[in-house]
């Protein structure tokens, strides 16, 4: 009689248990990653060099990681080179991170087709639009 009513009281003490982690897990908020828009990402950039004899600007960067998708854009291998334009406003603001060596962490949005004036690197180029680190 004892075992039974023991057993009984070890099970009721699991199912009690149980069911208050089930309730703390449904007083948690879901934590929502912010998405990124279709053609942007958000990488881990190693700056190679530095144009600034024109504009708009143009500066060569390896990809370390690429931490961020926008929807329309296929994967992207670290350590591809690319090459970015930027503003001389945005290039005033970030001069001291945009040094040849210097590793930033930056969103950029890939240019469509068409709309930089040399169409033969428009494959390949990108807009700098902010620097988060």
């Amino acid at each position: 009689m004892k075992f039974n009513l023991l057993s009984i009281l070890i099970i009721l003490f699991f199912i009690s248990c149980a069911s208050n982690k089930q309730k703390e897990n449904k007083n948690e908020k879901p934590v929502a990653e912010l998405q990124i828009a279709p053609n942007y990402i958000h990488a881990d950039l190693e700056i190679l060099s530095v144009e600034d004899t024109k504009t708009p600007l143009t500066i060569r960067a390896t990809i370390l990681e690429v931490l961020k998708y926008g929807s329309t854009i296929e994967p992207i291998p670290s350590g591809i080179v690319v090459s970015f334009h930027t503003n001389d406003e945005l290039y005033k603001e970030y001069a001291n991170r945009l040094k040849s060596g210097k590793k930033i962490r930056a969103t950029l949005r890939k240019e469509p087709s068409g709309m930089m004036m040399n169409k033969s690197n428009t494959t390949n180029m990108w807009k700098l639009i902010s620097i988060n680190n």
